[in-house]
């Protein structure tokens, strides 16, 4: 029986990314940059209405390549996934920016709930859900692999093909290359620090905390009707 997951997205923590906007915009699929105003919905995807608009129309990751929410700092790319991560269905979908550069990096987090038996006046819970991250890259293209997860159930031997291809991806930089070598760390915070330093020449620093906004809608799904 397959699997399903809930993808939730959190959106309410400030991404580090080579460049900020003010406001917020999409990217269209014929690359129109349009500044518009974003309408985040806890369920279904979000909306935008482009500035002179009368009406809103909501992001699809096969008609919009990439939008940014500026009140929240996030921006989303239309990928498509090559890792066999469950969307053989649709393989364009929109993933969270935590670098963005030559080489971006993609967070996930995949959440199961957890399992209930129905006895007497309702369900009792039996099983607490689980969450899995996943860190995945691209480099220059659209096509997004994954190259680190936090799952229990990962093999020694593809964590061995994740750290190889992830290595050959940043090969062509010899300083990040060999520091990448020496440190032999292949952390989730590592991974971010070599891409940052890959993309900027300057090692990753965490932004400053900011407290997240009472109406922001933490967690939506933006691949979900």
């Amino acid at each position: 029986m397959k699997t399903l997951f809930t993808i939730t997205f959190i959106t309410s923590i400030l991404f580090a990314l080579t460049a900020k906007a003010q406001h917020d915009y999409v990217i269209t699929a014929g690359d129109d940059s349009l500044t518009c105003e974003i309408n985040v919905r806890l369920l279904g995807v979000p909306k935008y209405q482009a500035k002179g608009a009368k009406e809103s129309k909501k992001i699809r990751p096969d008609e919009i390549k990439e939008y940014y929410i500026a009140d929240q700092d996030a921006l989303f790319k239309s990928v498509l996934d090559m890792s066999g991560a469950g969307f053989n269905e649709n393989p364009r979908l929109f993933m969270p920016v935590l670098e963005k550069g030559k080489i971006c990096l993609y967070q996930m987090i995949y959440s199961t709930p957890g399992t209930s038996v129905g006895v007497g006046l309702g369900p009792i819970a039996i099983g607490g859900g689980t969450s899995t991250i996943k860190y995945y890259v691209s480099k220059i293209d659209d096509w997004v692999s994954e190259v680190k997860t936090d799952g229990i159930f990962t093999s020694s031997s593809k964590l061995r093909i994740k750290n190889r291809a992830f290595l050959n991806m940043i090969e062509d930089n010899k300083e990040v290359y060999n520091k990448c070598l020496a440190d032999n760390d292949f952390s989730f915070k590592a991974i971010r620090n070599l891409i940052h330093l890959y993309n900027t020449g300057t090692p990753y620093k965490d932004p400053p905390y900011v407290e997240p906004k009472e109406d922001s809608s933490n967690g939506f799904n933006p691949n979900q009707d």
